[in-house]
């Protein structure tokens, strides 16, 4: 149902959150430590690009809003209010084709590498879980990082991957993304359901 990346010039990074309401939960505590440490990095990489930050939210809540807040501090940002709950499909007309899209390991940001968008997997919640299952196609690939993909706290390799995406011409990008096709595949109208 959605378009394919049109792969515009790069003008700002777009962050999937994967915020939940969980209070003081292991993965609460797991996410708000892997996601500080990815932010700090995008920052500074926004910051020396001159590119922008967006947070695309997952409830749109002012408590969502504020762990944000928290995390980036006084850098400005732009925090795109959605609810999943209410409007399953915001996010998806929120990805830019200017964009580079980050998250940690969200379905969203499966579909955005399926819709070919310049996408970045920093899967630190394999590492601060424990939890195999959480790194980055998982078991297609067994490399802790990759192009596009980090599945430990590494700044460098991260800042990396970040400069990767924003020079990548399109042909390129899209014979990576044809490597992991299994992962989230492309099928405009549907047709093997159908089928």
């Amino acid at each position: 149902n959605f378009e394919l990346s049109s792969h515009d010039l790069v003008t700002k990074i777009q962050w999937i959150s994967q915020f939940r309401v969980h209070g003081e939960s292991s993965y609460h505590e797991n996410y708000e430590i892997g996601t500080r440490f990815i932010l700090g990095v995008i920052k500074n990489f926004c910051e020396s690009k001159n590119i922008e930050l967006e947070i695309i939210s997952f409830t749109g809540s002012s408590q969502e809003e504020q762990f944000y807040d928290k995390l980036i501090g006084d850098y400005d940002y732009t925090f795109l209010k959605s609810d999943f709950s209410l409007y399953p499909y915001d996010s998806y007309s929120a990805l830019s084709s200017d964009g580079i899209i980050v998250g940690m390991d969200s379905q969203l940001l499966y579909e955005a590498f399926g819709l070919k968008y310049r996408t970045a997997f920093f899967t630190l919640l394999a590492t601060y879980m424990n939890d195999n299952n959480r790194k980055f196609a998982w078991e297609a690939s067994k490399d802790d990082m990759g192009e596009f993909w980090c599945n430990v706290p590494n700044e460098k390799q991260i800042f990396n991957i970040l400069n990767y995406l924003l020079n990548v011409n399109i042909n390129q990008w899209f014979l990576q993304v044809e490597k992991f096709e299994g992962l989230m595949k492309y099928d405009p109208g549907n047709s093997n359901i159908r089928n």
